[in-house]
């Protein structure tokens, strides 16, 4: 697997924007079952922002996934000004070796920031 891309769109927006975080990626052996995956650092001290998507297996070919953040300001999240790294990844199993069939096939990185 190979991500071709990892992209923000907008790059720069304030509070209260969506941001669109797009992996295209190429699978050039068959997959097993997987999540795309996606994490996003805030630039202070909040706990990162993540989600999942399963699949089942993906046959060789070009995908695309894209996730969309809504940066309204709440109690769990107050989206500071900053700029906010987004990491993506195609992984099989759950993304982590606890489990022989578990690992990261690619991961890619972004970013976006916030300003007022």
């Amino acid at each position: 697997v190979t991500i071709n891309s990892a992209v923000s769109n907008p790059t720069t927006g304030q509070q209260g924007a969506t941001f669109t975080i797009t992996m295209t990626y190429t699978v050039s052996a068959p997959t097993g079952p997987g999540f795309l995956t996606i994490v996003v650092i805030p630039p202070d001290t909040g706990a990162p922002l993540s989600d999942s998507e399963f699949v089942e297996g993906q046959a060789n070919g070009q995908y695309q996934i894209s996730w969309q953040l809504q940066t309204t300001p709440n109690e769990q999240e107050p989206f500071s000004n900053g700029v906010y790294q987004a990491y993506v990844a195609v992984c099989e199993g759950d993304c982590t070796t606890k489990h022989p069939y578990g690992g990261i096939y690619a991961e890619a990185q972004t970013k976006f920031t916030i300003s007022s």
